[in-house]
């Protein structure tokens, strides 16, 4: 079965997302998504000497990071 590439470039069908697809995905760095990672802002699992991350938990970071608009209620 072939992934699908979704507006971002990131596989539908992917169990983990290597660093480089979150970067890709979120539109920054890979330094930041590495950054975000240390300091534990967006989960990662380790392995061997790879982050991956789960797609669950960027779009978990993703929703934490989205603001209300100006004159929204609190």
């Amino acid at each position: 079965m072939a992934s699908a590439l979704t507006a971002g470039g990131v596989r539908e069908t992917a169990l983990l997302l290597d660093l480089h697809e979150v970067a890709r995905a979120l539109r920054v760095s890979e330094r930041t998504v590495w950054g975000l990672a240390r300091r534990g802002d967006l989960r990662a699992v380790r392995i061997g000497r790879r982050l991956l991350f789960d797609p669950a938990d960027l779009r978990a970071f993703i929703e934490r990071q989205k603001t209300a608009g100006a004159g929204a209620e609190k």
